[in-house]
């Protein structure tokens, strides 16, 4: 998880870095995609690898509440052999970004910094595969908290995890009957389209549809 204030996993980040992994200790702020009120420091994913077994067939959106962005260290720099696989990701910049500044997030200034910050699209998940090892990396420990228990699409992506360590492939994407999407998380972009069709588009049809169905009686 994200600590600005300090780094107690320096531990952890060196270890999971053996095995060509970065997490960064970083606030992913994603401005398009979020859930509302969070002012894009809980990011909606919408954007999965295709052709990881994790992630292959895997609809709907997950969230993230505070997360750090993650990435691989290229095959050329390590010796470790093993292949990374990045999950998932944000929007891109200037949307997206991976946050540094505590000073910024206690004042809700959240802005860019070129240089300082990370630039989007950023990863928040990654696996990695070898001959003797198999891991899958969150930047956040939350997401499947039982607070969360009713947003299905998070523990779908837990278990599909899970089963790839395992080496369960064939139960990934079974929907079990006690995970149940209720909650509809809608992001800034969608929500701008919702405002635009139902408080223009659809009074001004109507109104026009008013006006000639008017002016045809009148003639009649």
């Amino acid at each position: 998880d994200p600590d600005l204030n300090q780094d107690i996993h320096g531990e952890l980040r060196s270890l999971l870095r053996t095995y060509r992994i970065i997490v960064r200790n970083d606030l992913v702020i994603d401005r398009k995609s979020f859930v509302n009120g969070s002012d894009g420091s809980i990011p909606l994913v919408e954007s999965y690898n295709k052709e990881h077994a994790i992630t292959k067939k895997f609809k709907g959106q997950v969230f993230f509440p505070l997360v750090s962005s993650i990435e691989e260290i290229p095959s050329a720099l390590s010796k470790e052999k093993g292949e990374v696989s990045l999950l998932m990701s944000s929007s891109a910049l200037p949307e997206a970004w991976g946050e540094t500044s505590i000073k910024e997030v206690a004042q809700q200034k959240l802005i860019y910094q070129k240089g300082i910050d990370q630039p989007g699209p950023l990863s928040f998940s990654a696996a990695y595969e070898s001959e003797q090892n198999k891991l899958v990396v969150f930047g956040n420990s939350t997401f499947v908290l039982n607070a969360y228990l009713k947003f299905g699409t998070n523990y779908s992506l837990f278990l599909n995890s899970l089963s790839w360590l395992v080496d369960e492939d064939r139960l990934i994407s079974f929907n079990l009957p006690i995970v149940q999407n209720e909650p509809v998380f809608i992001s800034e972009q969608q929500m701008g389209i919702v405002f635009y069709f139902s408080v223009l588009f659809s009074p001004l049809i109507l109104f026009g549809v008013s006006i000639y169905m008017y002016r045809r009686k009148r003639d009649k």
